[in-house]
């Protein structure tokens, strides 16, 4: 990558993939990372089953927007998840990055029937409901028509989904403000899970 801005999207991908795993939003080789790049560039998104941990800006795929790899290390495919990716780059063009992450309490909460709670001022403020897909394996086409559902529903605004048994995605016009996203929604999980213990198991949901 030659082009001045593309590496410095590429630096930004790498610092935010080490981001995500030192702070707990994924582990192992889970969860993948992309960024539009300017001028229908394509995007670069972050190689499969590479750790999170690992990735570095001359490891990352740039694909085209049917997916396709068109530049990159040799033997290097880009994340599994691809589709999931352009899906929702192709229904928000605003958006210029996409986290994918499995953050633990967000995800325990995206295990369980009830909505998303929003117990702190932050969350309604920030995030406003986060809804939850309906569970399809990972990496499927039926994945990708799941999150289509959610940010296709009338009056749905959000930047957030989560992804029933497996994880979250959250999208913004550059890739901090996406990875802020999906931090202050695990941060809103862990504070209602840590709330409904110190209540005796009962939900914490918004005040009326």
């Amino acid at each position: 990558m030659k082009d001045e801005t593309a590496m410095r999207l590429a630096r930004d991908v790498e610092l935010f993939s080490r981001l995500s795993y030192d702070r707990f939003l994924v582990r192992a080789a889970g969860g993948n990372i992309s960024v539009r790049l300017p001028d229908g560039g394509g995007f670069l998104i972050t190689p499969t089953a590479v750790s999170l941990r690992d990735v570095r800006a001359e490891s990352l795929i740039v694909i085209d927007a049917d997916g396709r790899k068109v530049a990159g290390p040799d033997g290097w495919k880009p994340s599994k998840e691809v589709n999931l990716h352009l899906a929702v780059y192709a229904l928000r063009p605003e958006a210029r990055a996409v986290v994918h992450v499995h953050p633990p309490y967000a995800t325990a909460f995206a295990t369980l029937a009830g909505p998303f709670p929003l117990p702190t001022s932050q969350s309604r403020a920030k995030l406003g409901p986060v809804p939850v897909a309906a569970y399809a394996d990972p990496g499927t086409l039926d994945l990708v028509r799941n999150i289509e559902a959610e940010m296709r529903k009338p009056g749905f605004s959000g930047k957030a989904v989560l992804l029933r048994d497996h994880g979250l995605i959250t999208w913004d016009a550059d890739l901090a403000s996406a990875f802020d996203t999906a931090e202050l929604v695990e941060e809103t999980g862990m504070i209602a899970a840590v709330a409904a213990g110190a209540a005796g198991g009962r939900p914490v949901t918004a005040r009326p």
